[in-house]
């Protein structure tokens, strides 16, 4: 007796030229199945994580919103490269019900519990719900008014908190996701700006998208500027869920909004890739994470035409 296991891998092959792949054969006999994909695309390598994510249960808020949010930006090229498993139809359907589930487990503070049947709201989990929701109504997909609103108020109920229980880190993604559905906190961005070095380093990118939405280009570019340093963070398993991933999957979701030229963009990318383990990132936050930055990454590299064929 085993669990289901998945095992995925990729490289590069330059034109002239062939490759043997040699497929792993401990399996039980007759359980196995193997798929190759071969793709122009450069978001072939991350069909693992996709599966992993598509493949993992539904459950709390974090897990259900992390297993559906890539797929808005990874949609079109998932489709691409390999149809049968990730048909646009099929990928509609997941993002669908990944919104009523989502929904199922708002209360009536507007806010999202953790887990279905909860009446208490899960602070960072209603951020990152909301998060999704705003891009998926964008993304063209129904998302209810009136609980989208609701998730909106609640967010901004939490700027009004106290700092000993909603964190400076906390509400910068406030701040982020208000003025992603147009509804800006100036003096909220202003306090943030004024002690942003009590910030994470991640959040600093949230600060930064706020502040874009202002076109506030000064203060953006001190933030930009500094970059993001190489250095071990020690994972977290509650609150934020911060890791290295997290860390480096938002910084490149953040410089893809604000400014996709930048010479740290294929930096963060080549870190993000040197972190994947069997063809993913291991929790279902570091695999969304990593897959949001990358699917607006992949997204711009393939307004580039490219000359391919494959057999």
């Amino acid at each position: 007796p085993a669990p289901l296991t998945t095992l995925s891998g990729s490289g590069v092959l330059k034109a002239p030229g062939s490759q043997t792949i040699k497929a792993p054969a401990e399996w039980l006999k007759g359980t196995e199945k193997y798929s190759l994909v071969i793709s122009a695309l450069p978001g072939v390598e991350f069909l693992g994580a996709l599966k992993f994510l598509m493949q993992y249960p539904y459950g709390c808020i974090e897990q259900t919103t992390s297993s559906v949010y890539p797929l808005l930006y990874l949609k079109d090229v998932a489709a691409k490269t390999d149809p049968q498993k990730f048909s646009s139809d099929a990928i509609d359907n997941y993002i669908n019900e990944g919104i009523e589930r989502i929904l199922s487990m708002q209360t009536y503070s507007g806010g999202f519990s953790l887990w279905a049947g909860y009446n208490d709201p899960n602070k960072f989990g209603s951020a990152y719900a909301t998060d999704f929701l705003v891009d998926a109504e964008k993304a063209g997909y129904n998302v209810p008014k009136s609980d989208k609103d609701a998730a909106l108020d609640y967010l901004e109920t939490v700027l009004a908190g106290k700092e000993n229980e909603n964190p400076l880190e906390l509400k910068a993604y406030a701040c982020y996701v208000l003025s992603k559905a147009g509804r800006q906190k100036q003096s909220w961005v202003r306090k943030l700006q004024e002690r942003k070095n009590d910030l994470p380093e991640y959040a600093r990118f949230y600060l930064a998208a706020a502040l874009m939405a202002m076109n506030d280009k000064q203060g953006v570019s001190e933030i930009l500027g500094e970059g993001l340093v190489d250095k071990k963070i020690e994972r977290k398993t509650g609150d934020d869920l911060d890791s290295y991933v997290k860390t480096n999957g938002l910084a490149l979701s953040m410089y893809m909004d604000i400014d996709p030229e930048n010479p740290i963009v294929p930096v963060l990318v080549k870190r993000l890739k040197g972190a994947m383990q069997n063809g993913n990132w291991g929790t279902t936050q570091d695999n969304a994470a990593a897959l949001l930055g990358l699917g607006k990454y992949i997204r711009y590299l393939n307004t580039q035409d490219t000359d391919y064929q494959g057999s």
